[in-house]
């Protein structure tokens, strides 16, 4: 129970002034707990939402404590109302907290609150979205009816933003007819050079593995249709320069489908390490693991298998789109199979201004799948660093903000396809979401990394 003893140890830890011990009387009608040791947890720990709440205790202890107040309030004198209503004004952040734990923004506003105050953090409904909505359809054409193929004729079987799949091509035409039907696409070809011939086709996506990407990409080019293809952009540097040679030459659009690089949370992450709330951002880590040793894009050489050029792209891409490219030194490790690919590596990058990267990509586990950006103030969470989901804002170890994908978001593979018609109407020769300069710079990091390990491609 709370007793005078109680009030006026409480007073002294408040620094109150001293407190009538005649009150102890009427304070035994109260309720027979004792706040005290709830009050001692939130006295000695000084950081958010606990300060709080704190806060809202004072009110509650001088207002059971000072005798004044329980006048009727006509008698309450000045000097009375003017510390309640400062007590209460003090409270509010703490009800406010209490009220919706995950809504902190609240507390940046009070003006009593300068020590929680932080930089303008991005409001999470202004997720920005990169296409214009067209009246006119833009055709899509796949060429490769595999898995990743089967992701973009979902993400565009609704026809979004006035995009849709319009053709498939196969070197089977019975499994580019059966892909065709299943996802509702209304030309299925038994070769890609019919494809590419296709008037309609307005874009072609190179949905083969990384093996492939430069003979069908230049094959789409040389018939003049824009073109996107799938990470990696190619098999090495050398077969990159060569495809975007050809591209700049022949006058055509071409970009890389790394999906993570068109996606508005990706934006939205930079976004918000940007305004300042983590304060200067210094270290880095990501990881992207799936068990998928024993498919044959992973274990066979001759299809540019591997880790590293199937999921250590992604942490790659994930580090330079924060961090930048200014890397000083690049120290690796590596796991490699009985074929001679990687298939789990961990990657530190050390860059000029002082900043590190920690990466860690594989086909061995299963992980978080998980990228953190830490700095001075604080750090950014994000669920999933391919296909970001979730971001979670952190200051003091205290989550303070949270961003979730946009609701109209169908798997992430649409934005790629958006960006392409955004640059297209343009007139654009490439995307500045990923320029040409950017894909040629990740080809040669990869390069270099597989040059350390001894891993190596026929056509290399």
């Amino acid at each position: 129970m709370i007793t005078s003893n109680d009030i006026l140890i409480a007073a002294k830890l408040l620094n109150f002034p001293k407190i009538r011990p005649s009150i102890s009387k009427k304070m035994q009608k109260l309720p027979q707990i004792s706040i005290l040791p709830l009050l001692f947890p939130f006295i000695f720990d000084k950081k958010p939402p606990f300060r709080h709440l704190f806060s809202f205790l004072f009110l509650i202890s001088f207002c059971l404590s000072h005798p004044r107040l329980r006048r009727p309030f006509p008698f309450l004198l000045l000097q009375d109302a003017v510390v309640l209503a400062l007590s209460l004004f003090k409270a509010i952040p703490s009800l406010c907290y209490l009220a919706c734990p995950s809504r902190p923004f609240s507390l940046q506003k009070h003006p009593l609150l300068c020590d929680f105050s932080q930089p303008n953090i991005p409001k999470p409904d202004k997720i920005p979205i990169f296409a214009p909505k067209t009246k006119s359809l833009m055709r899509l054409g796949i060429i490769g009816a595999g898995g990743i193929a089967r992701k973009m004729a979902y993400a565009l079987a609704s026809k979004p933003q006035g995009c849709e799949c319009y053709a498939v091509a196969s070197r089977s035409l019975d499994k580019a007819v059966a892909f065709a039907k299943e996802n509702g696409i209304a030309k299925a070809y038994g070769s890609y050079e019919e494809l590419v011939s296709d008037p309609a086709v307005d874009l072609v996506y190179v949905a083969t593995p990384h093996s492939h990407h430069f003979a069908h990409a230049s094959l789409a080019i040389s018939h003049g249709k824009p073109c996107l293809v799938e990470k990696a952009f190619a098999a090495n540097a050398r077969e990159a320069e060569q495809l975007l040679a050809l591209a700049k030459e022949s006058g055509v659009f071409v970009t890389e489908a790394i999906w993570t690089r068109y996606m508005p949370m990706s934006h939205k992450i930079k976004e918000v390490m940007e305004s300042g709330v983590i304060g200067e951002p210094r270290v880095l880590t990501a990881t992207l693991c799936y068990i998928i040793e024993h498919k044959e894009r992973i274990i066979r050489p001759e299809l540019c298998g591997g880790a590293l050029l199937d999921l250590g792209v992604y942490a790659l891409n994930f580090a330079r789109m924060y961090f930048g490219n200014d890397v000083l030194r690049t120290v690796s490790n590596v796991h490699l199979s009985d074929t001679g690919v990687d298939l789990h590596e961990c990657i530190s990058l050390s860059y000029r201004d002082g900043k590190m990267a920690n990466l860690q990509a594989g086909a061995l586990c299963q992980n978080d799948r998980q990228g953190i950006i830490s700095g001075t103030k604080g750090y950014i969470r994000i669920d999933n660093i391919n296909c970001p989901e979730l971001i979670e804002v952190y200051q003091d170890n205290c989550k303070i903000a949270t961003y979730e994908k946009p609701a109209e978001m169908i798997n992430g593979y649409e934005y790629e396809v958006f960006e392409c018609e955004r640059c297209l109407a343009a007139g654009l020769m490439e995307s500045p979401l990923m320029p040409h300069a950017e894909t040629l710079s990740v080809m040669r990091q990869m390069d270099q990394l597989r040059k350390e390990w001894g891993v190596t491609f026929p056509m290399d």
